[in-house]
């Protein structure tokens, strides 16, 4: 009964605020008042006790740790892996476009490496890193120096562009590349840093960071410190010019700076949690939701519904699982889905509030486009 009257209350004041646009206050289940404003977000009143720890998933990479002598994905066997990719997207002249964007779809959801398909995020291993100390202050700054590609400024300033599925150099379409350091090991190739910041150091362009280390301790990170490069491949994913010459299409997320002896994470650029997840072992399903979070705040959003498909079948009754997978899909713009999943956290637990708010956020922002559309 306690359940049916919250929904009511809020679908009855979503109607009202959808015509006022005033900010709105709710009472909780557990006597709390919320602020339910214009923009569709929400805040406890305070005068009201303090919000449940719902936070997200903190991650101090500094003092994260990799396993010994990491060395993220195997660039060669994804290489091979994406370059068939790319193969099989290719369009016949027999499909039509409907069967050729679902042909596509499928493909995508295939595992290319272990369990990961194209939509996920890989760690690629750099070790171009210069390690700079100064024993005065103790500080190390730690610095991955990337190449800018002359001949993609020039192809913009003539307006040349190529078709991503017959471009046989990216060197021609991204302003930026990191070699990985081996010999035959591909390039990684982007167009832009995204939040990251890029630094100078003498006349070269890349990115650093800087840690507080004793001085035996910097001895040994002058020579042992790495980079993982935090990707997700787009098209055309990868570019195999020469034998030893490839070249991986990417997006950059964020860099982490390591010891490529101990595996401790020393420093990062960038707000996603250190590569190396939390690891779940079958029985410890208390974990499955931090791994979803920490996938969720990485916005690794299919890897997140995973683990809460998983989290459903191991705990059927679990409400925050249901909260997330809500937010996952009402971030992605699946309304129903997002209601879908709400419904159910609120079934499971009429005193989680945040399913609440977000079924009322569903509703009113249902009801303002109405209203726009018929204006």
């Amino acid at each position: 009964m306690c359940r049916l009257l919250v929904l009511c209350l809020f679908l009855v004041s979503v109607s009202v605020m959808a015509q006022t646009q005033a900010p709105l206050e709710l009472r909780t289940p557990d006597g709390r008042t919320v602020v339910l404003k214009a923009d569709g977000t929400w805040e406890y009143k305070k005068d009201s006790l303090p919000a449940p720890t719902s936070s997200p998933v903190s991650s101090n990479t500094s003092t994260g740790t990799l396993s010994a002598n990491y060395s993220g994905h195997d660039p060669k066997t994804l290489l091979v892996q994406l370059i068939d990719l790319k193969k099989r997207l290719v369009k016949s002249e027999f499909e039509t476009t409907a069967d050729y964007l679902k042909r596509v779809a499928e493909e995508k959801k295939k595992p290319i490496l272990n369990d990961l398909t194209i939509q996920n995020t890989f760690n690629l291993v750099a070790s171009g890193v210069i390690a700079e100390y100064d024993a005065d202050s103790q500080i190390m700054r730690f610095f991955l120096p990337i190449e800018k590609n002359p001949l993609a400024e020039t192809y913009r300033l003539l307006n040349r562009s190529e078709s991503k599925n017959e471009i046989r150099d990216l060197s021609r379409t991204n302003l930026y590349s990191i070699p990985l350091g081996g010999y035959d090991d591909p390039a990684v190739f982007f167009d832009d840093v995204g939040e990251l910041t890029l630094t100078k150091k003498d006349y070269k362009q890349g990115f650093s960071a800087s840690v507080r280390v004793a001085v035996e301790e910097a001895r040994r990170l002058k020579n042992t410190t790495n980079a993982v490069l935090s990707v997700q491949f787009v098209e055309p994913y990868a570019v195999e010019r020469y034998r030893d010459d490839a070249q991986f299409q990417t997006r950059l997320i964020d860099i982490h700076f390591f010891d490529q002896q101990t595996g401790k994470t020393l420093a990062k650029i960038g707000t996603a949690a250190s590569p190396v997840l939390t690891q779940v072992s079958a029985p410890d399903k208390s974990r499955l939701l931090t791994r979803s979070l920490e996938l969720y705040y990485l916005r690794r959003d299919q890897e997140a519904l995973a683990e809460l498909r998983r989290l459903a079948m191991e705990e059927p009754t679990n409400a925050e699982g249901y909260l997330l997978t809500a937010q996952i899909n009402w971030r992605n713009a699946d309304k129903d889905a997002a209601i879908a999943a709400a419904k159910t956290a609120v079934f499971w637990d009429p005193e989680l509030i945040e399913a609440h708010i977000l079924l009322a956020k569903v509703f009113w922002q249902t009801a303002t486009a109405l209203k726009r559309t018929n204006i």
